[in-house]
């Protein structure tokens, strides 16, 4: 694979008989094609750029299902929109921790489910305040009412290799997370040296259990399936 051009471009190339197949259960899959996944991106950047988000802010993650995630990542690489994963608060720690990153972005919005909502809402619990809490939730849009909202196709933004991709955030385990910016270029180079390194081919196939907070799973799984020669 030789570096160039941007995330966006390499999934519009995609063949249109190849795709992710998403395992929700034993007997729970669902397919879906680059080509579909392409469109449905698409329409979903429509619905985040009619909110107002727009190219250079901030959309922070609070999402489980991971069709839903790629869906949004996707969207948010078309449009000039900087992901920001964060795992589902379902414990203090990880509540508090989704504030502490909002305080460091310029100008966040997220994106989550009802379920995510109201997880985000125990909050109050974990002392955060309820006014805090009600100007997130102002800036906040539920994946479950986008199939609801009006269709249309959103405006794609043609990046630089040095523009923004997403923002990874450490675990703030040993103390306050630390957000690192990775760019189009590292994303790229990255991807590359993973598939010369596993001498990947488009005969292959990759299975992922790993969550896609975590770098390795969004990288490894997400991005190779994508970048298969």
């Amino acid at each position: 694979m030789k570096l160039g051009g941007s995330l966006g471009e390499l999934l519009l190339n995609k063949d249109s008989d190849k795709g992710v197949t998403f395992i929700f259960g034993e007997y729970d899959e669902e397919y879906i094609s680059y080509k579909d996944l392409y469109q449905r991106a698409l329409e979903i950047l429509y619905n985040f750029q009619d909110k107002g988000i727009k190219k250079g802010c901030e959309l922070v993650f609070q999402l489980d299902n991971c069709k839903d995630f790629i869906l949004c990542f996707w969207a948010c690489i078309f449009g000039g929109i900087i992901p920001v994963p964060v795992a589902v608060g379902y414990n203090q720690e990880h509540r508090l921790k989704l504030f502490g990153i909002w305080e460091t972005l310029t100008n966040p919005y997220l994106v989550t489910d009802k379920k995510g909502l109201k997880v985000f809402e125990k909050a109050v619990a974990d002392g955060i305040s309820t006014g805090k809490i009600e100007s997130i939730k102002k800036r906040t849009l539920l994946i479950d009412d986008i199939s609801n909202f009006e269709k249309g196709i959103g405006n794609i933004y043609e990046p630089s290799l040095d523009d923004t991709a997403f923002i990874q955030f450490s675990s703030g385990s040993t103390g306050q997370p630390k957000g690192v910016v990775l760019t189009h270029r590292n994303l790229l180079a990255n991807i590359d040296a993973i598939i010369s390194g596993s001498c990947t081919t488009e005969a292959d196939s990759s299975l992922s259990w790993m969550p896609l907070t975590h770098d390795m799973g969004l990288l490894d799984f997400i991005y190779l399936l994508l970048l298969q020669e």
